[in-house]
């Protein structure tokens, strides 16, 4: 049986995977036992968790752990690396011969009795999003975000349960615990003390409700110390558990400094400090009027922290700049001494994986590794870059990484151009690998995913999940770029497949034809959940989705896809009929930052701009594939933003929708009309008995099939509800008119017109609501969007 290879490289932050390609040419040969995928190697990562024992180092990289020996503080050497895990190693505890690791994934157990050697032996996914844990005699403690506490039996390491779990009120980040009790850093929510004598039922017994936001905890004698974020760290009291008291706080004077994590020892907190201020060092001696004594801002965004036996060094987690070694012998004045770092930038004929004097050449790819039945795929800018031999004057510069996988019979995806990712979601051309992979576990007919149908898939779903207006060149150029090198029909076979289409779309070429338009109701509702990017802001996501709009320079927002095809038809345009919503004022929103291996926007853009973004909420997205099926999609982004002012950082109005209701418009499959109608005009004339709307519009057709008004009150219990009035149209004065309101009522409105092809247009008042806040005549010449 053949071992198929899996890399996992990081490029300047993006990711580059080899992953398995078992079998060839006749497919039908091919089964789903034709190969075992096994992980044996991995190049790069971000460093947000390290844990230091005796002279060694346990550190996370990417996914997966890696264990240092640190003799030598100024130069740190790797010892031995476990296979990669799902996701970035978060957090990691000893015990005995065992590191645990906490990741997103859950809770991972690793045997370390040999360094040099490190092997996975069990695991447990929790519910949510494991960030610490913490490990005290046959339990582990795992601080799992949203869900709180989870108390899990890790008496045989090969197979822990849980056993019990506590949801706290807030994110669950850190965990610490002495004696009979758990103290968890429970974000917005603070400190929370809970016992767990009865490890089946954890009960929560004390709280601290912090002014800052509760990263991590730490415990030294009668004190629990807490790393609060931009409110430095609290000291508190836990002599009595049930009635922790605040009795001091360290605040660090480095501008922009937020604390995610910290270790004590003699009297000094060590603290890891973010992007801005690297490990800061504070006098704790006297609990109640803690000074501070320095900082040592490191290059990247320091994330954790640990001190070395003796307390001569802190080593710090330093994100994308790996491990930091600081001298801490003078806290006023820290120094670095040393590092671990492994980076990763790509050219069309070699990487840095460390910097220029460390390079990796396509020409290593070489037939003394067996690369048959190997998948090769890249985000790395580049990687893809397939150049003329003769435009190099040696095979060294002239092969490039296409070529040389090739040769040696592997199939190769990457991109010709920049890769692109965002600073702090997955986004571009991440998210293309991302459905990519995903793509590949999908099965056809019974048989195995395709590399080139999955790679078609995964193109198709990024094109037709942009909301509205949302497509930019920065997602033209990720999709025209990623190419592939090799034959498109070879299949893959991977452990977790299904039959369900995930990223691919439902649709099919028509049998006969639809004989007129017709429409099909979606009505949605949503739920939001909250995430916050230390430093920059929050975004909302959709409860029950991980999937967010993200536009370079501009907020970033909730989205969902809704598949609208219908058999023998095309869906042409939708109609927004109704919807309620609720503001959320004085909101500071995640604005996207566009990265590649040569750019790298440090500070968060400005978003200035007090219209409504975006302008639209629902959007239709259609193409026609080559076999002649229809694919189409509603987007709907169930939120907008609204700057308040230009000033830094941005603040303005988060307006989520928890209802809203569309009408799709579908028109025969042979209809050729897609271009919306023309509004030229909006009236709002107030008569002594109502307020009536009049609307100047015009199709190629002749005709308006519906004009339809969108309204909300500005005052009163339905300011915040969305209602509509349907206007008569006239086609001999190509006026649509109607009423039906008082006429002195404040109101915004948005107008819509429907053509008889099912194409609507949306008119706006230069992307804000027109407004009648009086009883004068308003003429509008709006702002349309045509779909």
């Amino acid at each position: 049986m053949r071992h198929i290879l899996l890399t996992i490289a990081v490029a300047a932050g993006l990711a580059v995977l080899i992953t398995p390609h078992p079998s060839h040419i006749p497919p039908q040969a091919i089964t789903a036992e034709t190969s075992e995928i096994r992980v044996v190697g991995q190049l790069g990562g971000d460093t947000n968790a390290v844990l230091v024992q005796g002279n060694y180092a346990y550190i996370g990289v990417g996914p997966r752990l890696v264990i240092l020996n640190i003799a030598n503080p100024a130069d740190p050497i790797v010892v031995g690396q476990g296979d990669p895990l799902p996701d970035m190693v978060e957090g990691i505890a000893l015990s005995g011969n065992y590191a645990y690791v906490a990741k997103f994934s859950g809770l991972h157990i690793l045997d370390v009795a040999d360094p040099s050697a490190p092997v996975e032996v069990g695991s447990y996914d929790t519910p949510y999003m494991a960030s610490d844990v913490v490990v005290v005699g046959d339990y582990a403690y795992v601080a799992d975000g949203e869900d709180g506490l989870r108390v899990i039996n890790v008496a045989d390491p090969s197979a822990p349960t849980e056993v019990g779990a506590y949801d706290t009120p807030g994110n669950a980040q850190g965990v610490a615990a002495a004696g009979n009790y758990v103290y968890i850093a429970d974000g917005n929510a603070g400190l929370h003390v809970i016992d767990v004598t009865d490890p089946a039922n954890p009960t929560p017994v004390g709280l601290y409700d912090s002014p800052g936001d509760a990263n991590d905890v730490t415990l030294s004698g009668s004190y629990a110390y807490l790393a609060d974020g931009s409110s430095g760290v609290q000291i508190v009291n836990i002599s009595t558990p049930s009635a922790p008291n605040p009795v001091g706080t360290y605040s660090i004077t480095a501008l922009n400094s937020y604390a995610y994590d910290l270790v004590v020892a003699g009297g000094i907190a060590y603290v890891a400090a973010g992007d801005y201020a690297g490990v800061c060092i504070g006098d704790i001696s006297t609990p109640a009027s803690p000074t501070h004594l320095g900082c040592y801002n490191t290059p990247g965004d320091a994330k954790s922290v640990a001190l070395a036996a003796g307390g001569g060094h802190a080593f710090v987690a330093d994100g994308d700049s790996g491990l930091r070694a600081v001298n801490v012998t003078d806290p006023a004045n820290p120094t670095e001494v040393g590092k671990y770092e492994l980076f990763a930038h790509f050219q069309h004929d070699r990487l840095f994986p460390t910097d220029p004097l460390s390079q990796v050449f396509a020409t290593e790819v070489t037939a003394t590794t067996d690369y048959q039945s190997v998948l090769a795929f890249s985000v790395g800018c580049h990687s893809g870059l397939n150049v003329p031999d003769d435009a190099f004057p040696s095979p060294q510069t002239g092969t490039d990484w296409a070529q040389a996988f090739l040769r040696q019979g592997a199939t190769f995806i990457g991109n010709t151009g920049y890769g692109y990712g965002d600073s702090d979601l997955i986004a571009y051309s991440e998210r293309l690998m991302a459905d990519f992979a995903q793509a590949l576990g999908h099965w056809h007919g019974g048989q195995p995913q395709t590399v080139g149908n999955a790679l078609l898939q995964a193109k198709q779903n990024y094109y037709n999940s942009a909301a509205g207006g949302g497509l930019s060149t920065y997602d033209e150029k990720v999709i025209g770029q990623a190419t592939l090198y090799g034959l498109p029909m070879m299949r893959i076979s991977v452990p977790n497949t299904t039959t369900v289409g995930g990223n691919s779309l439902t649709g099919q070429s028509p049998a006969h034809q639809a004989a007129q338009v017709f429409t099909t109701a979606v009505n949605l509702t949503f739920d939001y959940v909250t995430h916050t990017v230390e430093g920059l802001g929050t975004y909302y996501a959709l409860a029950d989705q991980t999937d967010v709009h993200v536009s370079g320079g501009r907020p970033v927002l909730p989205r969902t896809g809704v598949n609208v095809h219908q058999d023998d038809a095309v869906a042409h345009g939708v109609l927004w009929v109704g919807g309620s919503f609720t503001d959320v004022t004085n909101f500071d929103p995640v604005v996207s930052r566009v990265v590649t291996d040569q750019l790298y926007v440090e500070t968060e853009p400005l978003y200035p701009t007090e219209t409504w973004y975006p302008l639209q909420m629902g959007a239709i997205n259609r193409f026609l594939t080559i076999g002649g099926q229809s694919r189409e999609k509603l987007i709907v982004v169930p939120a907008q933003f609204q700057a308040s002012t230009p000033a830094s950082p941005t603040s303005g109005v988060q307006r989520l929708y928890d209802s809203l209701q569309f009408q799709v418009y579908h028109a025969p499959f042979t209809s050729t009309d897609f271009i919306a109608p023309s509004i030229w005009q909006v009236q709002a004339l107030s008569t002594t008995q109502s307020l009536q709307f009049r609307v100047e519009v015009e199709d190629d057709s002749g005709m308006i099939q519906r004009t339809v008004v969108l309204y909300r009150p500005l005052t009163g219990q339905s300011r915040h509800t969305w209602s509509r009035v349907e206007l008569a149209y006239d086609a001999a004065s190509g006026w649509a008119v109607g009423s039906g309101l008082p006429p002195a009522t404040p109101i915004e409105y948005i107008v819509q017109a429907v053509d008889p092809a099912g194409n609507v247009a949306l008119a706006l008042d230069h992307g804000q609501p027109f407004r009648r806040t009086t009883d004068a005549t308003l003429v509008f010449l709006p702002l349309v969007l045509k779909q």
